[in-house]
């Protein structure tokens, strides 16, 4: 690959919500009309509007599917394998995942100038 004179831009970046992330500056009075957590049969779900939502599966990212997991399948899954069968090997979720002081030194890591970042839990 050619030496580039620039730092590369990553246009396509996504952020795992914190858990807070959807009442950190709401004031108490107005929280229970944001997304509210509730767990059952020790799983974590969200509520929203007062009804569990089916959004996310697995709302607190927590473990996660590797990096990369659903490459072939983007690329027209030539090897026409299941999705869910990509997603299975999981790991831990990294902090820079969550955490803006993470993503920047993991940025710095990757060599990226910058990049632009969308929420994952915008579904909701």
């Amino acid at each position: 690959m050619p030496k580039l004179d620039f730092k590369p831009f990553d246009a396509d970046n996504h952020y795992y919500e914190s858990e807070d992330a959807f009442t950190r500056h709401v004031p108490k009075a107005m929280q229970s009309r944001c997304v509210q957590w509730a767990e059952i049969e020790g799983r974590r779900h969200h509520i929203v509007g007062g009804k569990l939502a089916h959004a996310v599966a697995n709302p607190t990212w927590n473990p996660i599917a590797k990096p990369g997991a659903i490459a072939d399948f983007l690329r027209g899954n030539p090897n026409k394998i299941d999705p869910k069968t990509l997603l299975q090997e999981r790991e831990p979720l990294p902090d820079y995942y969550l955490t803006s002081e993470a993503r920047i030194g993991r940025l710095d890591d990757q060599g990226l100038e910058a990049a632009w970042l969308f929420p994952t839990l915008g579904v909701l």
